[in-house]
C-alpha cells in the first residue's frame, strides 16, 4: 500500500490532538493512498506486555526523522482521599518512535536511566538550544483530602546530549529548592525542599532572550505558588514569583483564584508571549468571582496587567478549564482562543467534572475577547 504525504499530515493532526488523552495499547492507524480522499483506520496493538501506559503525555519528533513520536505513561485518577506517601509509588514513562507504517516501536535507548512519576505532567521542548527535544517532567503527586492540600514530587529535567540520548539534570529541582530556601511557603507549609505539586505547565520564551522558559501552575500544594521558571541559558533555571503579582494572577484577598489549562500566545502582535489562563471556578468563597484571564507581557518578561475573559452559560459559569489552545478563527491576523470546559461544583448543580463545553473567544484587536461560540462552533448539546 502507498503511504503518501496526505497520510503523514492527517496522522500528525490526529496525534497532535491527543496529548493527555487515554490510550489502551492500541494505535488507530490512518490508511490512505496518495490518490484517495477517503481515509480508513486499522487497529494495531502495541506492546501490551509493558504494563500500564494508558496516557499520551507528549508528542514530539524525538529522533528527528520527520515523524511524530510519543511519550506514554500511567496516571492515577484524581482522588480526594490520598495519603502523602502514595506519591512515591511511581511508574516508568516510555518513549515510542513512530514508524513509516504508522505503528510505534518502544525506544528505551533514548533515555539514559528511567523517568518515573506518580502523576506526570510533561513539557517536550528544546531547553538547551541544541535543536533536539528535551523533557521537563513534573509530578503532580497526590491530593490529600483530609488536609485539603497537594503533595508533589521533585520536577525532573531530561536534556538531550550530543549523541541524542536524554540524560537527567537537577536544574528544575535545584530551582525549586533555592526558591523554598529563599521564601519558605507559609500557610500549609512545605512537604520537602524540592517538591512541587502542579496542575499544568507550558514553555515559552517570556523574555525574548532565545531560551525557552516555563510556566507552572502550582497553587494548592505544600510548595511555592504558581510562577515562571526562567531559563538562564546555561542549562539552569531560576524560579521567579515576581514576574506577576498575586493580585494579577489570583485577584485581591479574600479571593484566591486558581487556574488549570493555559497557553502562551501573542494577543497584540507585539512579539512578546502573553499567557492565557483557564479558570477553576466553583462554589467556594475564594473562587466565586473567578474568571479566565490573559496576563499581558510588557516586553520585559513581566506581566503587570490582565484581561478578563467572558464566562460561559454552561453550568452557570461554574467550570474547570483543563485545556486552552489558540489559532486565528476569523483570519484577521489576531490569535483567538479555544477553551474546553467541564462542570465544576455549584449549589444544587450536577456532579462536578461531568459534561464538556467548547468556547470560542475572538480577539478584538488585542485588547479584549468576545464570545462567538455559536458562530464558530454551532449548537452544543448540554449533557
Amino acid at each position: 500500500m502507498v503511504r503518501g504525504k496526505r497520510e503523514t499530515e492527517l496522522s500528525r493532526g490526529l496525534f497532535m490532538l491527543r496529548p493527555g488523552a487515554v490510550i489502551v495499547f492500541v494505535t488507530m492507524v490512518l490508511e490512505a493512498t496518495a490518490s484517495s480522499r477517503e481515509p480508513s483506520f486499522s487497529r494495531v496493538e502495541t506492546y501490551p506486555e509493558m504494563g500500564r501506559l494508558d496516557y499520551i503525555l507528549a508528542v514530539a519528533d524525538f529522533n528527528d526523522d520527520g515523524r511524530d513520536d510519543i511519550l506514554a505513561g500511567g496516571r492515577e485518577e484524581a482522588v480526594l482521599d490520598g495519603q502523602p506517601e502514595d506519591r512515591h509509588d511511581t511508574t516508568a514513562l516510555a518513549v515510542f518512535f513512530g514508524q513509516e507504517d504508522g505503528t510505534f516501536e518502544h525506544a528505551p535507548d533514548l533515555i539514559d536511566g528511567t523517568i518515573e512519576a506518580w502523576q506526570p505532567i510533561v513539557v517536550a521542548a528544546d531547553f538547551n538550544n541544541d535543536e533536539q527535544i528535551d523533557l521537563a517532567v513534573f509530578d503532580a503527586g497526590v491530593f490529600v483530602g483530609e488536609e485539603s492540600v497537594g503533595y508533589g514530587n521533585p520536577p525532573q529535567l531530561w536534556l538531550s546530549d550530543d549523541d541524542g540520548v536524554l540524560r537527567s539534570s537537577d536544574s528544575l529541582s535545584d530551582a525549586v529548592t533555592a526558591e523554598h530556601a529563599l521564601r519558605p511557603p507559609g500557610g500549609k507549609g512545605l512537604s520537602a525542599p524540592a517538591d512541587l505539586h502542579i496542575k499544568s505547565a507550558a514553555a515559552g520564551d517570556i523574555d525574548n532572550d532565545g531560551d525557552l522558559d516555563l510556566w507552572v501552575e502550582s497553587t494548592g500544594g505544600k510548595n511555592v505558588n504558581s510562577h515562571f521558571m526562567v531559563n538562564n541559558g546555561d542549562e539552569t533555571f531560576t524560579s521567579e514569583l515576581d514576574r506577576a503579582t498575586d493580585a494579577v494572577y489570583r485577584n485581591a484577598p479574600p479571593d484566591h483564584w486558581r487556574h488549570f489549562g493555559h497557553t502562551f500566545l501573542d494577543i497584540d502582535n507585539d512579539g512578546d508571549p502573553d499567557l492565557a489562563l483557564g479558570t477553576i471556578r466553583r462554589s467556594f468563597p475564594a473562587f466565586e468571582t473567578a474568571v479566565s484571564i490573559v496576563v499581558v507581557n510588557d516586553g520585559t518578561g513581566h506581566y503587570p496587567e490582565r484581561i478578563g475573559l467572558p464566562r460561559v452559560d454552561f453550568n452557570e459559569g461554574y467550570t474547570s478549564i483543563r485545556f486552552v489552545t489558540h489559532f486565528d478563527f476569523n483570519a484577521d491576523g489576531f490569535e483567538d482562543l479555544l477553551l474546553v470546559h467541564a462542570r465544576n461544583s455549584r449549589p444544587m448543580g450536577p456532579p462536578a467534572f461531568t459534561g464538556r463545553h467548547l468556547q470560542a473567544l475572538i480577539n478584538d484587536g488585542g485588547e479584549s475577547f468576545v464570545d462567538e461560540t455559536p458562530t464558530w462552533l454551532g449548537a452544543q448539546r448540554l449533557p
